[in-house]
């Protein structure tokens, strides 16, 4: 979505720029790159993108070494997941859990984050023991 929204303003600055600056297209295209690149890119050019997303089971998530993983699961009903998850492998380690707004009726949102630490796999396993529910991801590291 936001990078979405950084290439449609990048192309209306260029249009706009295009019909008053012969030599406009030209610029706009060595420069919109850069600055997509940079506005995509973390907060230094050595440290791996954080990412985030919603726990699904049976999903492989790929990840490079560094890069810090956001698990987001949605309790419908009663409980929450029991932190810290099942780890089976070394791939990854538990950095932390916290419970994330905007509260809902359906119940708690959790955030669990883990950081990808050596090439491999690791298989995570979260469960609410009030539902008896279990939620499993796999983490591919390379």
């Amino acid at each position: 979505m936001i990078v979405s929204n950084i290439i449609q303003r990048i192309a209306a600055l260029g249009r706009l720029w295009t019909a008053s600056t012969p030599d406009a297209t030209a610029w706009c295209r060595l420069v919109a790159p850069c600055v997509l690149l940079s506005a995509c890119s973390g907060s230094s050019p050595s440290s791996p993108v954080a990412l985030e997303l919603d726990g699904v089971s049976s999903r492989q998530i790929s990840a490079s070494v560094g890069q810090v993983l956001g698990i987001r699961l949605q309790t419908i009903g009663p409980g929450s997941y029991a932190s810290p998850p099942t780890i089976e492998g070394t791939a990854v380690t538990f950095l932390d859990a916290s419970f994330v707004g905007p509260q809902v009726p359906a119940g708690p949102t959790q955030v669990f984050r883990f950081k990808a630490v050596q090439p491999g796999r690791a298989i995570l396993a979260f469960h609410n023991p009030s539902q008896n529910r279990t939620v499993s991801d796999t983490v591919l590291v390379h």
